[in-house]
C-alpha cells in the first residue's frame, strides 16, 4: 500500500510539473488587451507604492525590457508575473510630482502578439488640466508599428523628443497630457531618419494646443525615405575619365582636368525627390593609365519620341557628327549633351543611325573601330488605353493642387495639376486605382509629393485621398471622382 501511496504522488508531482499554453486549438494570434490598472491611471502614486499593470494573457517578461519609460527618469524595478507587469520605484516614487509612465508596444504575449494599444499612464495629477492630439496613418505599411515622435515648436532635432509613442493596431495614435502650446508630430518606421525610414510629418507648421482648442486630430502620409546616397568607390578608366560607384549599386561616369596632379578631392551634389545634398567629398589618388579602347556604344533607347544613345566613355562632342534615316534619305541631326558618356535628340520618324568613325572618337583620340556604324531604331510605342476619367476638386482651398492617380497592381502612377478645379486623365492603363489630391509644395519636382524636411524643418503638403477605389477598364469613361480638400 505504501508503494502505491509514492508511486501515486510521483506521478502526480510530474503531472503538475508543466506549465504553458496547452496544446492543440486555433493559432494565437491575438495581443493582449489591458483589462486593470492597480491604482487607477490619474490618481496618486506615494512611497513605494506598486503599478500593477494586468492583461488578459501572459506576457513574456524579455519583451518589457527597455520597453516602459518614465517621465522624470526614475530607477524603477520591473518584474513580470503571468499575465501581470509589476512596477515598483528603486527607492520610493518623487512626492507630490507628475509621473508619467509609457508603456510601449514592444510588449508581447508568448507568441510574439503585440499589445494592441501604447499605454500611458498619469500620476500625481493635482487637478491639472492637459490637451491631447488624435491622429492615423495614411499609406501605412501593414505589420510595423510606427514611432510618433513629439516635438515642441520650432522644432530643434538635436534637443531629442517631448515624447515618443506608439500607434495602435488600427495605426492611429493618441498622445495624451499635453500642455498647451506649439507641437510638430513626426512619424517613423523607426528611428528618427528620413533617410533610411519610411516616415511622414504633420500637415501645418505646427500643432497649436490652447484653451479654447485643446484637443486636434491630424492625419499623417507616410512616404518613402528619401535618397542620400554615399560615394563608396573610384574607378580610373584613362586619364580624362573615372567611374564613380554608389552605395546603391549605381555607377556615375565622372570628368577630371588634365592638369589635377596627383589627387584630387571628388566632390558632387545630387537631388533626391525633395532637396539637393552634397556628397562627402572622397580623395582620389589619380593612377595613370594609357588610353587606347576606342569608343563604342553600348545601347540606343528610342521612348516618347526621344532617342538616347549611350557611349561607353566620354565623347568629343565637338567633333561628333551623327546622321539619322528617314525614308530614302540621310540627314544630319542636332543632339543635346545630357551627360558626359550620352546625348539625346528627337525621333522625327527616323529608322536608322548612322556615324562615321573620323566623327566619333573619344577625348584620348581613340575613334570608333568600324568606318562606319549603324543601328536600327525599334520602336516602343506609346500605351494607348482610350481610358477617360474626370473628376473635381471640392472645398475652399488658394493653393495649387496635384492629382495623382496609383495604378495598384502595376504600380504605376500619374498625375495632373488641376485647371479650374478640375483634372482629367485620358490614357490610363486598365486596373484599380486609387486617387490622392495634394499641395504643390515641392520646388525640386512639383508634381511629387512633398513629405516634410527636418533640417531645415519644412511641413508635408496637406493632401486628400479619394474614399473608395476606383476601376478603369480600356475604352471606359469614368467621370465623377470629386474628392474633397
Amino acid at each position: 500500500m505504501i508503494k502505491i501511496t509514492n508511486i501515486y504522488l510521483i506521478l502526480l508531482i510530474f503531472g503538475c510539473a508543466y506549465q504553458g499554453a496547452p496544446k492543440g486549438g486555433p493559432k494565437d494570434v491575438r495581443g493582449p488587451k489591458l483589462s486593470n490598472i492597480i491604482p487607477i491611471n490619474e490618481s496618486e502614486l506615494i512611497d513605494d507604492n506598486k503599478i500593477i499593470i494586468s492583461f488578459d494573457e501572459n506576457i513574456s517578461p524579455n519583451t518589457i525590457i527597455n520597453s516602459i519609460s518614465t517621465n522624470p527618469a526614475i530607477d524603477i524595478i520591473t518584474k513580470v508575473k503571468k499575465n501581470k507587469i509589476i512596477i515598483s520605484p528603486l527607492d520610493t516614487w518623487p512626492k507630490d510630482e507628475l509621473i508619467k509612465i509609457n508603456l510601449n508596444r514592444s510588449i508581447s504575449d508568448f507568441h510574439s502578439n503585440h499589445i494592441n494599444q501604447n499605454i500611458q499612464l498619469l500620476y500625481n495629477l493635482n487637478n491639472r488640466e492637459y490637451c491631447s492630439i488624435n491622429g492615423n496613418l495614411k499609406n501605412y505599411r501593414e505589420n510595423i508599428i510606427y514611432n510618433i515622435f513629439v516635438y515642441s515648436w520650432p522644432l530643434d532635432i538635436a534637443n531629442g523628443p517631448l515624447d515618443i509613442i506608439n500607434t495602435d493596431n488600427d495605426y492611429s495614435f493618441t498622445i495624451n497630457y499635453l500642455e498647451q502650446g506649439k507641437y510638430i508630430l513626426i512619424a517613423s518606421e523607426g528611428n528618427l531618419d528620413i533617410y533610411n525610414n519610411y516616415y511622414g510629418v504633420n500637415t501645418i507648421d505646427y500643432i497649436e494646443l490652447d484653451e479654447n482648442d485643446c484637443a486636434e486630430n491630424i492625419s499623417i502620409y507616410i512616404d518613402e525615405p528619401l535618397e542620400k546616397l554615399k560615394l563608396t568607390r573610384v574607378e580610373t578608366v584613362n586619364s580624362n575619365f573615372l567611374n564613380i560607384f554608389y552605395d546603391n549599386n549605381i555607377m556615375e561616369p565622372y570628368l577630371i582636368d588634365s592638369d589635377i596632379g596627383d589627387s584630387i578631392y571628388v566632390n558632387l551634389k545630387r537631388k533626391n525627390r525633395l532637396h539637393e545634398y552634397s556628397i562627402e567629398p572622397y580623395l582620389y589618388i589619380v593612377k595613370e593609365k594609357l588610353d587606347t579602347i576606342p569608343p563604342s556604344i553600348i545601347s540606343v533607347k528610342n521612348s516618347d519620341s526621344i532617342i538616347v544613345i549611350n557611349f561607353s566613355e566620354p565623347i568629343n562632342y565637338k567633333k561628333l557628327l551623327m546622321e539619322c534615316n528617314r525614308g530614302d534619305d540621310w540627314v544630319q541631326v542636332d543632339y543635346n549633351k545630357i551627360s558626359p558618356v550620352s546625348i539625346e535628340f528627337t525621333n522625327n520618324e527616323f529608322t536608322k543611325i548612322r556615324l562615321l568613325s573620323e566623327f566619333a572618337e573619344d577625348l584620348n583620340g581613340n575613334t570608333m573601330l568600324d568606318s562606319i556604324n549603324m543601328y536600327d531604331i525599334s520602336d516602343i510605342p506609346e500605351f494607348e488605353g482610350n481610358s477617360f476619367l474626370s473628376g473635381k476638386i471640392t472645398g475652399n482651398f488658394a493653393k495649387d493642387i496635384i492629382v495623382e492617380a496609383k495604378n495598384i497592381s502595376l504600380n504605376l502612377f500619374y498625375r495632373y495639376e488641376i485647371e479650374d478645379s478640375v483634372f482629367i486623365f485620358d490614357n490610363l492603363q486598365s486596373g484599380q486605382y486609387i486617387f490622392r489630391a495634394y499641395e504643390k509644395k515641392n520646388n525640386i519636382d512639383p508634381l511629387i509629393y512633398h513629405s516634410g524636411l527636418l533640417n531645415p524643418y519644412e511641413r508635408a503638403a496637406e493632401f486628400s485621398i479619394y474614399r473608395d477605389t476606383v476601376e478603369v477598364r480600356k475604352f471606359w469613361d469614368v467621370e465623377g471622382i470629386n474628392i474633397e480638400f
